[in-house]
């Protein structure tokens, strides 16, 4: 496969999996269709730190320190409730 050919190749790929994302969030159809690439990430990286804000705050309310996903995703140390869309 020519050079060409796999840029392509990749970006299909890259492309159909950010349409899956997209399919996973909780929008109108009529909203998702009018998302670019761009947008699609930017949301679902919001959801994906609220969540990880979100378990966090549960550990801390179980005296949890299993949350590893919220400090990649950057939340900061202590959420209380803060995590608004």
């Amino acid at each position: 496969m020519s050079t060409k050919g796999a840029s392509k190749a990749r970006r299909d790929q890259i492309n159909a999996e950010i349409r899956r994302l997209r399919e996973l969030l909780p929008i109108s159809e009529t909203d998702k269709g009018h998302m670019s690439y761009l947008h699609t990430m930017s949301l679902v990286t919001i959801y994906l730190r609220r969540a990880a804000c979100t378990q966090r705050e549960y550990c801390n309310v179980l005296s949890l320190n299993c949350c590893t996903l919220a400090s990649a995703l950057g939340c900061p140390p202590d959420v209380k409730g803060a995590i608004q869309m």
